[in-house]
């Protein structure tokens, strides 16, 4: 996700974000022209999707983007109130408790608060994208609408590929017949570290499907 602007959450998120991209970059077998820019371009990918899932859920983003906002600054009062005590700051925000049935941080190892706005700052971006663009998605045909997980395989993916690797997206097999090549390995490797494992035969099976969604949105992403 984009910079929050608070270091704590900043500098845990850039290192997962960097072995996890260094994880797709090996996959490929390629350098993309910037990382960071790959990295921010996935996480648009992800985001965008779910004015697919349901175009009427993506109508109502711009209230939920209040809504979070909201829940954002209330966060960030209470973070004043617990910082201002540093008795209560230590009860509540430590790694360590001498309540050995009480856990106060969460399995990734950062404070509960802080994961909590670090939740909400990362649906409030997602929600400005949904908001944006859901009308985007709201004209693909009722019959047979692709699912989230097609869509990403079959289009934002492969964009994606295409943006940073500055090569064609396609794909290929190899001497035992089965689906690869980088855009292939690329989709892959990225749903993998979304926690979203997608066989090689689905990913191929969407790309050829959504031929021409892809090439629409490769219109509008040139005319950009």
């Amino acid at each position: 996700m984009p910079p929050t602007g608070i270091k704590k959450l900043d500098d845990w998120v850039r290192a997962k974000r960097t072995a996890s991209i260094s994880r797709i970059v090996k996959a490929v077998g390629k350098v993309p022209d910037s990382e960071e820019s790959l990295a921010t371009n996935i996480y648009r990918a992800f985001s965008e999707e779910s004015a697919l899932r349901d175009p009427l859920e993506g109508s109502k983003a711009k209230s939920r983007l209040e809504k979070i906002q909201e829940i954002i600054n209330a966060a960030e009062k209470l973070d004043t109130l617990i910082a201002a005590d540093p008795y209560i700051s230590a009860k509540l925000l430590n790694r360590t408790t001498t309540n050995p049935f009480v856990s106060t941080t969460t399995p990734f190892e950062i404070p509960s608060m802080a994961a909590l706005r670090l939740s909400a700052l990362s649906l409030r971006n997602e929600l400005v994208l949904v908001a944006k663009n859901w009308l985007d998605k709201a004209d693909l045909p009722d019959e047979r609408r692709p699912s989230e997980l097609e869509w990403l395989a079959g289009v934002s993916l492969p964009l994606v590929y295409e943006r940073h690797f500055r090569r064609r997206a396609g794909r290929s097999r190899n001497a035992k017949g089965e689906p690869s090549g980088p855009t292939v390995k690329f989709v892959e490797a990225t749903l993998r570290e979304a926690g979203v494992p997608c066989k090689r035969e689905t990913i191929v099976r969407a790309f050829s499907r959504l031929a021409k969604q892809r090439n629409d949105e490769r219109i509008k992403r040139d005319k950009k």
